[in-house]
Parts: C-alpha cells; structure tokens; sequence
C-alpha cells in the first residue's frame, strides 16, 4: 500500500500487507517447524520487499517510462500556432526546439495563460474555439508573440538512462510536471509526465 501524500522521491511505503494471519497460515503451509515469531516475520518481508523496490528503482529508467514520440514546438512559432497545437494534440505541454531540433525549454498551458493575462486556473481549451481551433479572445498581438517569449527556459532535461530514483528526485525538487528526455545532442527521444511517474512508482507498490 502506497501512503496517499508519501513524495515522489521516496519509494512507497510497505504498511499493513501481511496479516498474522497470513503469516501463520503460511507457516503451516510449508509443513515443517520454523524458528520465527509471526511478528519477526513480517520484519523481514517488508525489509526485503523494500530492498526489492528499491532495486527496481534503480533498475527502471527513462528509456523504459518516457511517452514517444513525442511532438516538440518550434520556438520561432507564435503563441497562436502553438495553442492550435496544443488543442490539436490534446495535451497540456511538450518540449520547445530551436532549429537544430535541441530541446531548449519547455511550453505549457499555464505559461501561455500567464503570457495572456489568464488565470491560471483557467483551461487553455477555454480560450479555444471547438469549430475552428482558434483563438477567441487574446489579442492578435499577444498571438503573434514567439514561443520563446512564455516558454519556461533553461530547459529541464535528463538522458534515457536516468534511473527512477533519479527521477523521482528532479520531480520533487523542481516542483516540474513534465519532462523531457533526450539524446546526447539534446535532441528530444521522449517525456515523461508526472502521470507517467504515478504510475511506475505505484506499479512497484
């Protein structure tokens, strides 16, 4: 069982798996005397489930999790193209590219909503018409600005093999949603979300 607010960058916490019961049917099971208190038993299984988990927290990377292909955005494209992309895609975010194709930073609903002079609570799909997939509201100004100019940048990036814990820990720290993955020429392989994180680490509960 994992605990509801435990932080990504801890392994979820074993808690109230085994039974007495369990434990003591399963020594019946085995048809043989066992030197072992019920009590002791359970010590040793979630030391030992734990020291399994942890070792797939270093065992699982990237490369294994990351969501691919992924699209990336142009950071010459304007805020306009970029919302269209976005509603077109149907995702919150993804990875801004210069003409090299190096991830250079990252685009999100909440940035271009901050750019607009929107809310943050607000929905980026609520600023699109469901018909056309324009626009409605901004100014065309506003849409006409580069990507560049409400990306979060420096880029935040890790390579495919960055193990789980590793991950976990970029997550936590930077308080970040989404993360691209890329080569060693910074060109984008993947991302992974903090939906992608949930899950693996809820997959080793």
């Amino acid at each position: 069982m994992i605990k509801k607010n435990a932080p990504m960058n801890e392994p979820p916490v074993v808690e109230d798996m085994v039974s007495e019961e369990d434990i003591l049917r399963g020594f019946e099971a085995l048809r043989g005397y066992v030197d072992i208190t019920p009590q002791d038993f359970r010590e040793l299984y979630i030391r030992i489930h734990t020291l399994a988990r942890d070792r797939m927290f270093q065992r699982q990377t990237a490369k294994d999790i990351m969501t691919t292909p992924v699209f990336t955005i142009r950071q010459d494209s304007t805020i306009g193209e970029c919302i269209n992309l976005l509603a077109g895609k149907a995702v919150s975010g993804g990875p801004v590219v210069d003409a090299q194709g190096s991830v250079v930073g990252v685009i999100s609903e909440k940035d271009i909503l901050r750019l607009l002079g929107k809310q943050p609570e607000t929905r980026l799909m609520r600023l699109i018409d469901d018909s056309t997939h324009q626009a409605l509201h901004p100014s065309p100004e506003l849409l006409r600005q580069p990507v560049a100019a409400a990306m979060s940048a420096p880029a935040v990036t890790a390579g495919p093999e960055t193990n789980l814990g590793q991950l976990a820990h970029i997550f936590e720290k930077l308080a970040i949603n989404r993360l691209p993955i890329v080569d060693a020429a910074g060109g984008a392989l993947g991302i992974i979300t903090r939906e992608n994180m949930i899950h693996a680490i809820s997959e080793l509960a």
